[in-house]
């Protein structure tokens, strides 16, 4: 090897450097493919297949000592064998023009900070950090949806304006509203987007 030779490990699934093209103290460039070389066809599921051409897409990814990190991915276009139509192969890491975990990231750090401070310091557009909040939101909208919650019905004349109790005296009758749910708790990025495509507002998987 190399005296100046690097070996990088991403810690992404199915991901593979093949080059490392920038590589200074302030910036961190790297070429990408995915180790999965015969997906399925997207149209009849049919696994084989032929690359038609290979396109080059960079994605953001979290920062390395300080060192802004971007993947060149090499993004294959396939032909179906079968039905013969034409398709770009997905990767389970990447999501739009960023890394599944830097997504996270920066909802987490929105959770903490101004939205326009998260964009700020990742140098990312106040738009795409924001559609992430939102996205996120939803999920957490959803999640709680499906959750039911008892609301205790309190006898005797109160006042209208006195909110319903939860998680009282269980010696009271109850209720169930399948639309409430419990206060909102703190949720880690990683467990609200554990869907297929969450910044592409797509469903959550079952």
């Amino acid at each position: 090897m190399a005296a100046d030779v690097m070996r990088v490990k991403l810690h992404l699934r199915e991901t593979r450097v093949l080059e490392v093209q920038i590589d200074t103290p302030s910036e961190l460039r790297l070429v990408v493919e995915s180790t999965v070389t015969r997906p399925r066809c997207q149209h009849c599921g049919f696994k084989r297949g032929r690359v038609h051409d290979t396109r080059a897409r960079e994605i953001r990814d979290l920062e390395v000592s300080g060192r802004a990190v971007t993947l060149v991915w090499r993004r294959r276009r396939l032909v179906c064998g079968n039905c013969g139509e034409r398709w770009s192969q997905d990767h389970p890491e990447f999501d739009g023009k960023l890394t599944r975990r830097l997504a996270q990231r920066l909802v987490a750090d929105a959770q903490v900070m101004p939205v326009m401070s998260v964009a700020r310091r990742y140098g990312i557009g106040w738009h795409q950090v924001m559609g992430l909040v939102r996205a996120w939101s939803q999920l957490i909208a959803e999640h709680r949806r499906q959750q039911r919650c008892r609301v205790l019905l309190v006898e005797g004349d109160l006042d209208a304006r006195t909110p319903p109790l939860c998680d009282g005296d269980r010696q009271r009758r109850h209720r169930t509203h399948p639309g409430c749910g419990p206060p909102p708790r703190q949720r880690s990025a990683e467990r609200v987007f554990n869907c297929r495509n969450p910044i592409a507002g797509e469903e959550p998987s079952k």
